[in-house]
């Protein structure tokens, strides 16, 4: 699955290194006047700047973005085991809670309480209810 993770990064950065070799050889060599006919523009190096500079920044936050997602889908995509009786969670060949678990999985703030069917029976074992 990693391989497939790269693969898209890596086409990414083909795509946008592309897109900026293109800009430099079109403001080179004036594409649009040798393949088309148009009429001659002259060597604009503000423009050059401002065009790759454009394309790198974009790029550099489209690979950035790629990465982030591809690196929270592989999380998710992890599968874990889970005891059916403690329900603590198998980690790297050791168990944890499940609180635990989430803490280092996640971005959740946990807090603890009681349901309504686990407070009857809490407070009918203690003799409060």
């Amino acid at each position: 699955m990693s391989q497939n993770y790269n693969k898209i990064l890596c086409l990414e950065i083909i795509g946008f290194s592309s897109l900026i070799i293109l800009i430099l050889i079109d403001e080179l060599f004036d594409l649009p006047h040798l393949l088309l006919n148009n009429p001659k523009t002259p060597f604009n190096l503000a423009e050059v700047i401002f065009e790759v500079t454009s394309a790198f920044f974009l790029g550099l936050f489209t690979i950035l973005s790629t990465q982030k997602v591809l690196k929270r889908n592989r999380k998710l995509r992890k599968f874990y085991h889970i005891c059916a009786s403690c329900k603590r969670v198998k980690l790297d060949e050791r168990w944890i809670s499940i609180e635990e678990f989430l803490h280092e999985h996640s971005d959740a703030d946990l807090s603890h309480g009681l349901c309504e069917t686990c407070m009857e029976k809490y407070l009918h074992d203690s003799g409060l209810d």
